[in-house]
């Protein structure tokens, strides 16, 4: 962890609640930060920032991701070396450390805001997206869309599912 951050620095107990709510309640536990309301989908800078906590809502003003310092997905990192992957995400988050991690291995589903897989290839080229937490279900194909949804949400509090219509 960095020494430049200090205090709580993680709120999932607010997904749900209102976001000026939220941003009040993490200001009063942690006053080294500012917390900042930010809408679902706006496009915002990467720069990590240990006195900032971005509260991402949706259109009726509710937290929809786990209000925390630091970043959580690295999606620029595909195609990247995974060692490289691995230092850039400690860097940029200290709160995390990066799981380097072979395409098709078995690994534990556990849910952990604590760690980043870095998946990669044979050659060492990252695959998919690091990202807090898990980030696949193959589990869950064939099952029903509403089932997998909720299934997906629960144990990735940090994303949200979106149904796409399949084209025939």
């Amino acid at each position: 962890m960095s020494d430049d951050c200090r205090g709580k620095a993680s709120w999932p107990e607010l997904v749900g609640a209102r976001g000026v709510d939220a941003a009040s309640t993490i200001e009063r536990e942690n006053p080294f930060v500012s917390a900042e309301i930010v809408l679902e989908g706006t496009i915002v800078d990467r720069q990590f920032l240990c006195t900032r906590v971005r509260v991402w809502v949706n259109t009726s003003g509710i937290v929809v991701v786990i209000p925390k310092i630091g970043k959580a997905s690295w999606p620029e990192l595909v195609g990247a070396r995974g060692v490289d992957a691995a230092s850039t995400i400690e860097r940029e988050n200290p709160f995390v450390s990066a799981e380097i991690v072979l395409e098709g291995t078995i690994v534990d589903l556990q849910f952990l805001c604590t760690r980043v897989r870095v998946w990669v290839n044979t050659s060492g080229i990252v695959v998919v997206i690091p990202k807090i937490g898990k980030g696949s279900w193959p589990e869950l194909l064939g099952a029903q869309g509403v089932v997998a949804a909720a299934t997906i949400e629960r144990e990735n509090p940090l994303v949200s599912v979106e149904f796409v219509p399949e084209d025939h």
